[in-house]
Parts: C-alpha cells; sequence; structure tokens
C-alpha cells in the first residue's frame, strides 16, 4: 500500500511539473510570408522558436507525421506536396530543470492549386468623404510568389510610380481605383497577371449639425456656466463658431466652450456654425436654444436665541439655545460647538449646562444647490457667565427691621410680591403679612430665604425722630445723643443673624456712650425699647 501511494505522488508531481513546463515552455514553427503557397519543388524553409527558459533542446522535424531525421532548429526541403503538413516535437530541459517535450503548431502547405488573386481595401480615410482628403489603399496578394509586381489603376489609367502594396493619393468624386499584380512564379495553372477588385470613391453632399447642453440647467446670478458644443457633418476643419446670447453675439465667444456669468432668468443661449467646406448643403447652421434659469443670490444669516434660563445664571442652571437660519434651503446641516468643540448634530436645539466664560457657537451648511451668498455660516459666540447658587439667606425680625443674615444685594418680597427698590440687606415691614427674601449675586440669586409673618405695627418709633448716633462707622465708642428730653430704655445690639450682643438699661438721660471697642469689624443693629414698648433700630457699623 505504501509503495501504491508513493507510486501515485511521483505520477502526481511529474504532471504538475509537465503542465507547468507546457505553460512556460512551448515551441513554435513559421515560415516566410506568402510561402505557404509555392510551386511543386521550390525549397521551403522553416525554423523554430522555443518560448520559456528551456535549454539543452533537441529537435525532430515531421512530414506529414514521419520523422525527417533532421533535429536542429530550422529545417530546409523540397519535399512537401500539395496539403503536407509540417511540424516539430522538441525534446529540452525545461526553466523548471526537468526533461521535457513539446509539440509545435502544424504548417499545411499548398502546391499550384490554388489560382492567384489581388484584394485591394482602404484602409486610411474615409468614403464615402466630402473634404478633399488623402485615401490609402492596400492591396492583398493571394498565391503572388515571393515578389509580386503592382500597379495602380485610376478609372483605368494606370498611376506612373504606383507600383507598391501601397497607394495613396486624393480623388475626384466616382473615381474607379484598382490594382494589377504580376505574380512572381510561373508554376500556377492560371494566368500570372491578375486584376484586383474595383473601390469606387464617393463624394457626397454632406449636412451639417450643431448641438449644445449647458452644464447646469439652474444657475445663480453672478454664478458661472459653461456651455459645450458638438457638431458633426462638416466634413473638413474650414468651420467657425459664434455664440449668442438672446440674438446679441457675444465677442470672442468661438470656440467649442463658451464660459459666461452674465446670464439673467430667462436669457437664450445658442451657437451658429458656419462651414466654407463646398460639398455641404447647408453652409450656416443655428443650433438648438437652451434657456437656464437663473435665480437670485440670497443673503445667508445664523443666530441664536436663548429660549430658556438665564445667562448670567447659575451655574447648575441648563440653558436652552435655538438656533436661527435663513435662506439655506431645504435639510441644511446644524452643528453647536462649546469651545470649538463639536457637542451636537443635526439639531437646532441644544438643551445643557454650562461653565463659567464657556463660548457657545452655531454653524449651519447648506446641503443643496441653493443661489445664496455663503453655504456655510456661524453665528456670533455667545459667552456664558455662570456663577455658584449662593446659600439660601436667612432672615430675622430684630426690633422693627427685617435682617437677612447674609452681606449683599437683595429682593425683597412682601404680602403684594416684589418690593421696588428694597435691595439691602435689612428691610423695616409697612404692611402686616409674609415677607421672604432672595440674595441676589448679580448672576445668579439664592433660593428664597424662610418665611416670616409680620403680625404688629401699629406702635409708633417716637424716639426716632429726635435721636442722634454718631460716629457710625465707628471704631468701638458710640454716642446716643436725645435732643428733645431725658428718656427711660433699654438698648440691646444684635448681629445680622439675631444674637444679642450687648443689652443695657438707661433711666432719665440725654445722653449715653456705648462702647463697642471689642466687636469684631461687621453690621450691628441698635434696638431701643421705649417704657411703653416703642422701639427703633440703627445699624451700625464698626470698623477695627
Amino acid at each position: 500500500m505504501i509503495r501504491k501511494i508513493a507510486l501515485l505522488l511521483l505520477l502526481v508531481a511529474g504532471f504538475a511539473m509537465n503542465s507547468n513546463a507546457q505553460v512556460r515552455d512551448t515551441v513554435r514553427i513559421s515560415m516566410p510570408p506568402y510561402t505557404d503557397t509555392t510551386c511543386p519543388g521550390t525549397q521551403l524553409t522553416f525554423w523554430s522558436t522555443l518560448s520559456g527558459g528551456g535549454f539543452s533542446a533537441t529537435y525532430s522535424w515531421y512530414i506529414n507525421g514521419v520523422a525527417t531525421g533532421v533535429t536542429q532548429d530550422s529545417l530546409f526541403t523540397t519535399a512537401p506536396g500539395d496539403s503536407s503538413y509540417i511540424y516539430c516535437i522538441i525534446h529540452f530541459t525545461n526553466s523548471l530543470g526537468v526533461a521535457d517535450v513539446d509539440t509545435s503548431n502544424i504548417i499545411v502547405i499548398r502546391r499550384d492549386t490554388i489560382p492567384s488573386r489581388a484584394i485591394i481595401s482602404l484602409v486610411a480615410g474615409n468614403n464615402p468623404y466630402c473634404a478633399i482628403e488623402p485615401l490609402t489603399f492596400f492591396v492583398y496578394p493571394v498565391n503572388g510568389g515571393r515578389l509580386p509586381k503592382y500597379q495602380w489603376f485610376v478609372n483605368g489609367v494606370p498611376v506612373p510610380d504606383a507600383d507598391s502594396n501601397f497607394f495613396t493619393g486624393t480623388f475626384a468624386d466616382s473615381s474607379v481605383i484598382s490594382c494589377l499584380m504580376v505574380a512572381d512564379t510561373t508554376c500556377y495553372k492560371n494566368i500570372d497577371s491578375v486584376y484586383s477588385n474595383t473601390i469606387m470613391t464617393l463624394r457626397d453632399s454632406l449636412t451639417a449639425s450643431v448641438n449644445i447642453y449647458s452644464h447646469f440647467d439652474t444657475v445663480c446670478f453672478g454664478r458661472m456656466d459653461t456651455f459645450k458644443v458638438t457638431s458633426s457633418g462638416y466634413g473638413s476643419s474650414a468651420y467657425t463658431y459664434q455664440w449668442y446670447i438672446n440674438t446679441t453675439p457675444v465677442t470672442g465667444a468661438v470656440g467649442s466652450y463658451f464660459y459666461t456669468d452674465s446670464l439673467h432668468n430667462g436669457d437664450s443661449v445658442y451657437c451658429i456654425l458656419t462651414t466654407f467646406d463646398t460639398c455641404i448643403k447647408n453652409k450656416i447652421q443655428k443650433s438648438n436654444t437652451i434657456k437656464d434659469s437663473v435665480s437670485p443670490i440670497l443673503h445667508t444669516m445664523v443666530n441664536t436665541a436663548l429660549i430658556n434660563g438665564a445667562n448670567p445664571g447659575c451655574i447648575d442652571s441648563p440653558l436652552t439655545f435655538k438656533g436661527l437660519y435663513l435662506n439655506f434651503g431645504n435639510s441644511p446641516t446644524y452643528i453647536w460647538y462649546i469651545n470649538g468643540v463639536q457637542v451636537a448634530f443635526d439639531t437646532s436645539i441644544i438643551d445643557t449646562t454650562f461653565a463659567d466664560s464657556a463660548v457657545l457657537t452655531f454653524k449651519v451648511y447648506g446641503t443643496d444647490r441653493g443661489c445664496r451668498d455663503m453655504d456655510t455660516l456661524t453665528s456670533a459666540s455667545v459667552r456664558m457667565i455662570r456663577d455658584s447658587t449662593p446659600v439660601a439667606p436667612l432672615i430675622s425680625l430684630i426690633g422693627d427691621l427685617l435682617v437677612a443674615n447674609i452681606t449683599g444685594t437683595y429682593v425683597w418680597y412682601g404680602p403684594g410680591g416684589l418690593i421696588p427698590g428694597a435691595t439691602g440687606q435689612t428691610y423695616h415691614p409697612t404692611v402686616l403679612g409674609y415677607y421672604w427674601a432672595v440674595l441676589d449675586t448679580g448672576y445668579c440669586p439664592s433660593a428664597p430665604s424662610n418665611v416670616l409673618y409680620i403680625s404688629l405695627l401699629g406702635v409708633a418709633d417716637v424716639h426716632n425722630a429726635d435721636l442722634k448716633v454718631y460716629p457710625n462707622p465707628t471704631s468701638g465708642l458710640v454716642d446716643l445723643t436725645w435732643t428733645t428730653a431725658p428718656v427711660n430704655m433699654k438698648l440691646d445690639v444684635y448681629d445680622v443673624v439675631g444674637q444679642n450682643k450687648r443689652h443695657a438699661t438707661v433711666a432719665g438721660v440725654s445722653h449715653y456712650e456705648l462702647d463697642l471697642s471689642d466687636f469684631a469689624t461687621g453690621t450691628y443693629l441698635l434696638v431701643l425699647t421705649d417704657e411703653d414698648g416703642s422701639k427703633t433700630t440703627r445699624k451700625i457699623q464698626v470698623q477695627q
């Protein structure tokens, strides 16, 4: 079994190598032109050519399947008769280094059996033709021998020196071209001289045609459009073009292409072909007319609108922007950028939070062939002003003042809603009801403070008008002076969060020195309470 498998593998390998050799290395035989038909007894010459990379070749020539004994790469013989066939078998070492064999093509020999003929044909130029252009004819000999002789005729008259197998000239209409061939042999049974077929030259009266087309069917005003002319049947180079717009010739527009950026809607464009060839029926031919649609150039605009939220505003509050655009056609492309980085695509709305100083831009791309001054446009940038949301303030009623615990600018609200002009850290309520405040940083307001209900406002501040408090601000000592009469009163000093920092009682005095030198720098509230419960509140600023 092992021996059978090995033998099978060797056969397959040999077949593969032989197949490669057949592809790469082949032999072909040939002989001089027109010698495959000759007289009996004429010596014939055959050559063999080996393709590929073979070497160490041995040749075996065969006539009608019988070996001739010739083993070189050429064969010289007079032996073949009519219908004999010649081939060569070569044994060689192929390009793969393997012994190989190949059989050439077969050449069949004709001996004195085919009559001589001469066949002419037009090989250069056109027939029928219009312009006076040269025509070239070629004669193909059949059984003409090694060196046949030729004589060309026009209308039966021999042409001097026209004795090669090619014949070139210009001819009148209806000229008849023919050729006489004298065969270079005496062994044929038919005559040695034969006339070829004839060819009549024709100069037709042709009709010129001209057609134009444009690059665009619709063009924008002021934009370039291209027109091209195609024409046929004018026969020669003796022709001209002239382009027209609305029956007016365009100066200098005389080529096969016409470029213009001055068309208006409804303008007509055409071309006139003029030819000077005498065989053209229509010397002047107008093309088809094209009316391009010319559209006006529209001005494009892009902008953004804040449709929800506030800028300046809180850093954690989302903003909604809408992209606005004009004259970008159908289905434009939208792109949003924050700090130059694309963040949203194919939407005209963006809803997101922003960092402080972030820059938002909106870009629009026109995707159709609309007529606009800009196909791509970017909006003006929007810079975000964002601030952290402040802590909601705490308000207290100290004396007759509503006091917020955080220094800053406020918006106060009372029973009637927003209190116009009330922007300080304190507010003196004037009506009964609910009060609250919002710390306003300018960019980001706080959440509302706690709500206080004010229920007692009827007791008058009887000692407020004649009381003088100075200096204010102070570095520590504050003089309290009543200008009318001595008073009996309680004095309380509070900080802005409502803590009582100092308490004193005075009786029958019109002057009192309050020592705040141990207080830290800040705002304090002095509350004075009369014997009958009347209160007045003064703000004192301590600066250490």
